[in-house]
């Protein structure tokens, strides 16, 4: 009797037992749903190995760029420095230029006035070396005072006509600095013409690497946050 009690209650146990095995394997382990396995492990890695070569791709890339940038508008701000004194250089001959065809039109009316004393004091000698001696005697004018005349007339003229020459010198130099001036103005709006349009090449270069920089930084901001998403990933199959 003893014997056949204990079997009775080791059955009872045992049915138990078995009865709440399928209650605790619900509980760990959804119906249907597979454990994760090294291979998905594996395979997360790898995605997030190549997301970090591509992002260190992106950022040597954004960097690169941000250098190319950086140059590009030290480069412009020096161009722009150029056009500034350039332009300067400009006004300042237009200046002169402006004061030295105003000192020519002076020295011109001045050798205009000389020339015309010049004129005048040869064609006064001419009179009177071509005036025979009796015609003296009935001019209204002394002998003495014809002589003095003409005495005078002989020292005007040589210096009339060096203070001629020396205007005419004068204003040869004038239009020839004049026209040099003229020349180098003419380079200097050329050049300040030509360091503006590379100024504007410049800034559309500009415009265009910090587009191309704008998308590299996004491109960058997504791979990252997939990489934090695989982080997550490999974490929870850890």
């Amino acid at each position: 009797m003893r014997s056949r009690g204990s079997s009775l209650i080791g059955a009872a146990v045992l049915s138990a037992a078995l009865g709440a095995m399928p209650a605790h394997a619900q509980t760990s382990a959804p119906p249907g749903a597979q454990a994760p396995t090294p291979q998905d492990l594996n395979k997360i890695q790898q995605q997030i190995q190549a997301g970090q070569e591509q992002q260190a791709q992106l950022k040597a890339k954004a960097d690169a760029l941000d250098k190319e940038i950086a140059d590009l508008q030290a480069s412009a701000v020096k161009a722009a420095g150029q056009v500034q004194d350039t332009e300067s250089q400009v006004t300042q001959l237009e200046d002169t230029l402006a004061a030295l065809s105003d000192e020519e039109k002076e020295k011109t009316a001045a050798l205009e006035r000389e020339r015309g004393k010049l004129t005048r004091a040869v064609l006064a000698m001419q009179r009177l070396s071509t005036q025979p001696p009796e015609a003296l005697l009935f001019s209204t004018q002394a002998p003495i005072d014809a002589a003095r005349t003409q005495r005078l007339l002989s020292l005007i003229t040589p210096a009339l006509d060096a203070r001629a020459r020396a205007l005419q010198s004068d204003l040869n130099e004038l239009t020839e600095m004049r026209q040099e001036m003229a020349q180098r103005r003419d380079q200097l709006a050329a050049a300040v013409s030509k360091l503006a349009g590379e100024n504007s090449k410049l800034s559309s270069l500009i415009n265009r690497k910090a587009a191309v920089q704008r998308s590299t930084l996004a491109e960058s901001a997504a791979a990252q946050s997939k990489l934090d998403k695989l982080a997550g990933q490999a974490k929870n199959l850890q």
